[in-house]
């Protein structure tokens, strides 16, 4: 069941006893959370429910930015037969923003934030066990999945513990997908729907919340590492250290938004690995950020076409560019410059951008050129950006879903867009609810 934001403002106003249990990712808590609330991510409230709903009679309310996982919540606090009412806060902080209690937000550390306790932990222990018997989870033992990699089985190794625990050793070729965003993340690091997974932790209660919700979402061939990551490395089976990452397609920057523990590292995505890309790089002509600043002022101006995602263009591009899927750089390249025009190609960095050069040499483009270092050595010149889309307005829908509601700025977060949101997001939810 839900809660309202107004019944539980009314119930906080009131002195009422309620316990408010976050389960976004603790960055997200301390960002923004609602006035009284606990930190409890979903890959830990298993584990940390039974110290948090010490007394059976106060009702727990757990919370997210919108619904999704504040009902993913509710619904394992539920399944652990807590004596509590429990409810999921309908619309999450977005709904209280929206209400006009947004200056009620608190913001920085939860201060009573404590390991779970060992009676705590082995309450969470008993409830995976349970969970893998009730949504027919296997345990799969590292002796066998090792055999399994070793026979180049397709095999998705997703190692759902905290940031700081995968970036200090995991099984080697596991991706980090935490327990917390796995409903988020998975689509996207899960190519095959049915082909195995396996979920990681450091035993089994949060590898078993992750595989119980991966399960939900349609993924049948889902097992746990018996044991976790400590029994993998006790075997002395291959491991690695080091943060997640993602790799420079000229995509948006999903992962950062997901992956929130490590946006420092996850700010630069690594360069996508191109067969052969010193011979397109040297026949590609080069002009430095310092060159084209001093060319913005000259007629007839360059054509500057900003490779990057739509997104990334509003937030900030170059003066006078535009905007154009490399997609549909061979279809639209005419649309904004003939054949004889100087056209300058610029990406996030240099990679994308050469290859388009080499497409528009094939279309009879003779008078290209590459910004050296990309958009980010612009930046880092501290040459002029320009925000918005000019006079492309037409990808504004585009570019807000890129940036996405944890973004800033005139394309990023508003009221009015979180409500667009919940609206779609309930009638999705009505659209596809199952009884069970």
């Amino acid at each position: 069941p839900e809660l309202t934001v107004d019944v539980l403002h009314k119930m906080i106003e009131r002195g009422e006893p309620v316990l408010v249990l976050d389960s976004r990712p603790y960055s997200e808590f301390e960002a923004s959370h609602l006035p009284g609330a606990r930190s409890a991510p979903i890959g830990e409230i298993a584990r940390a429910a039974a110290d948090l709903a010490s007394d059976p009679s106060v009702p727990i309310v757990t919370n997210c930015a919108g619904r999704t996982r504040s009902i993913i919540a509710a619904h394992l606090l539920r399944r652990m037969n807590l004596p509590n009412p429990v409810y999921a806060l309908k619309g999450g902080t977005g709904a209280w923003r929206i209400a006009g209690w947004g200056d009620e937000l608190a913001s920085g550390a939860d201060p009573s934030q404590a390991r779970p306790s060992p009676s705590s932990v082995a309450a969470a222990d008993e409830f995976a066990m349970r969970l893998r018997s009730e949504d027919r989870i296997a345990l799969v033992t590292p002796s066998e999945m090792r055999a399994r990699i070793a026979a180049n089985e397709l095999l998705y190794i997703l190692d759902v513990r905290l940031g700081e625990e995968y970036a200090a050793g995991h099984i080697a070729g596991a991706r980090f997908c935490s327990a917390t965003q796995v409903q988020f993340i998975a689509d996207a690091l899960v190519g095959v729907q049915y082909a195995p997974v396996v979920t990681i932790g450091d035993g089994h209660a949060r590898a078993t919340v992750a595989a119980s919700i991966l399960k939900g979402m349609g993924y049948q061939n889902v097992a746990v590492l018996e044991g976790g990551y400590l029994a993998w490395a006790a075997c002395g089976y291959e491991t690695e250290t080091g943060a997640p990452f993602e790799v420079d397609y000229g995509q948006p920057a999903w992962l950062p938004r997901f992956l929130q523990e490590f946006p420092a590292e996850l700010g630069q995505p690594r360069e996508l690995p191109v067969p052969k890309i010193e011979n397109a790089r040297e026949r590609a002509t080069f002009v430095s950020a310092d060159a084209l600043r001093d060319t913005l002022g000259a007629t007839p101006l360059p054509v500057l076409i900003d490779l990057r995602g739509a997104g990334a263009f509003a937030t900030g591009h170059i003066p006078g560019a535009r905007w154009m899927s490399r997609g549909w750089l061979e279809f639209k390249i005419a649309e904004s410059a003939r054949s004889d025009a100087r056209v300058v190609l610029y990406s996030r960095r240099e990679t994308e951008s050469v290859l388009a050069a080499a497409t528009l040499a094939a279309l009879g483009y003779r008078n290209v050129a590459v910004l050296q270092g990309g958009f980010e050595n612009w930046k880092r010149r501290g040459f002029d950006v320009e925000e918005g889309l000019g006079a492309q307005s037409e990808l504004e829908e585009i570019a807000v879903a890129e940036i996405g509601l944890f973004g800033a700025g005139k394309f990023g977060y508003s009221n009015e867009r979180m409500a667009r949101y919940l609206k779609d997001e309930e009638a999705l939810g009505r659209r596809y609810h199952r009884s069970s």
